[in-house]
C-alpha cells in the first residue's frame, strides 16, 4: 500500500516543472535552506540536477520527468505555486525527497562522488544531508546495506528533522533485526510528518510480526483515524470537482485497513467489533463504487 503524494502524477510533474523553471530564473542569492519552503526549493534544484546527470544521454528517460503540458503558458508566482503544492500535499518536502530516491534506484545508472557533491551547495547542512541520503540510496541499490546505514546516519547528523531519513533508517534497522532501533526511527518518522497514516501502517506490520496485538490494534486506530482526518481535510479544502485523485486512494486504503482490522477482531473473538468494521468497510466500498473521482 503505497501513498506517495496527494497530487496526481500529471499535476505533480506539472507543478515540479513550474517550480524548477521559476527557481532557475531567480537571480537572487540563495537563502540558507532552514525553513521548510527553502528546503523544498533546494530539493527541487538538486532533484532537477540529479535527473539530468542520470539521464543526460537518454532523452527518453528524461521525458519520464519532464513531459509537461501547457508549460509555455505557466506564469505562476513561485511562492504561490509552492503554497498550492503544500495545500494538496502537506508533506510535499518528503514527497520530493522520496521521488529523488526513486530516481536514484535505477540500477542502470551510476553517479560518482563528484557528481553527487555537485548537486547541492554542501556549505549548508540540509544540502549535505541530501548528498549523504543520495549516497545511502546508491549504496542500497548496490546491496551494500551496512554502508547504506552509515550514510543515512551521516544524513541525520546534518539534519535530523527529515522524516524520510528516519523511515529509511528504520527499514534498514529492521532488516538487521534491530527492532528497538527500528521502532525509534519509525516513531521519529511519524513525529515529523503531517500525514502519519503510512507510518502507522508500517508499525501495524511491525507489531503484528512481534506478536504485540495490543499495540497493533492501537495503530490500526491511529492509521484509520489519520486517513479519515486527511480525507476530511481534502473534502473541506477542495470543491468536489477539484478533489485530488488521492481521495479514491485514501478510501481504498481505508477499506483494506478496516477489513484487516475486522479479521484481527474476529480472530480475537470480538464479534461486535468485527461486525462494526465489516459494516463500515462496506459503506466506504459502496461510496467508491458509486462516486466518480477525477
Amino acid at each position: 500500500m503505497q501513498y506517495l503524494s496527494a497530487l496526481s502524477a500529471k499535476s505533480f510533474l506539472y507543478w515540479i516543472a513550474v517550480l524548477i523553471l521559476g527557481l532557475s530564473s531567480c537571480e537572487e542569492k540563495k537563502p540558507r535552506p532552514n525553513t521548510e519552503s527553502e528546503k523544498i526549493k533546494e530539493t527541487l534544484r538538486m532533484f532537477s540536477g540529479m535527473v539530468h546527470l542520470l539521464y543526460k544521454n537518454d532523452s527518453t528517460q528524461l521525458r519520464r520527468f519532464y513531459t509537461i503540458d501547457q508549460l509555455g503558458t505557466a506564469n505562476e508566482n513561485e511562492d504561490s505555486v509552492l503554497a498550492a503544492c503544500l495545500l494538496q500535499d502537506p508533506d510535499f518536502l518528503y514527497t520530493l525527497i522520496d521521488l529523488s530516491a526513486v530516481a536514484l534506484s535505477d540500477p542502470s545508472r551510476k553517479l560518482n562522488d563528484g557528481e553527487l557533491v555537485s548537486l547541492g551547495d554542501t556549505a549548508y547542512p540540509f544540502c549535505r544531508s541530501m548528498v549523504y541520503f543520495f549516497k545511502a540510496q546508491m549504496a542500497l541499490t548496490r546491496n551494500r546495506e551496512i554502508e547504506s546505514l552509515r550514510w543515512i546516519d551521516s544524513a541525520l547528523a546534518q539534519d535530523s528533522t527529515i522524516a524520510s531519513y528516519h523511515r529509511f533508517k528504520g527499514i534498514r534497522e529492521q532488516e538487521f533485526h534491530r527492532d528497538s532501533n527500528a521502532l525509534a526511527s519509525f516513531q521519529k518518522d511519524a513525529f515529523y510528518r503531517k500525514k502519519k497514516f503510512q507510518t502507522w501502517q508500517i508499525l501495524i506490520s511491525f507489531y503484528m510480526q512481534s506478536g504485540d496485538t495490543v499495540r497493533m490494534m492501537e495503530h490500526f486506530d491511529l492509521a484509520i483515524g489519520d486517513l479519515e482526518k486527511e480525507k476530511n481535510r481534502i473534502s473541506s479544502t477542495f470543491k468536489t470537482e477539484e478533489s485530488p485523485s488521492s481521495l479514491r486512494e485514501i478510501n481504498e486504503i481505508l477499506v483494506s485497513l478496516i477489513e484487516l482490522r475486522a479479521e484481527m477482531r474476529k480472530i480475537s473473538g470480538d464479534e461486535s467489533g468485527w461486525k462494526e468494521d465489516i459494516s463500515r468497510a462496506g459503506t466506504i466500498q459502496r461510496t467508491l463504487d458509486s462516486v466518480s473521482y477525477p
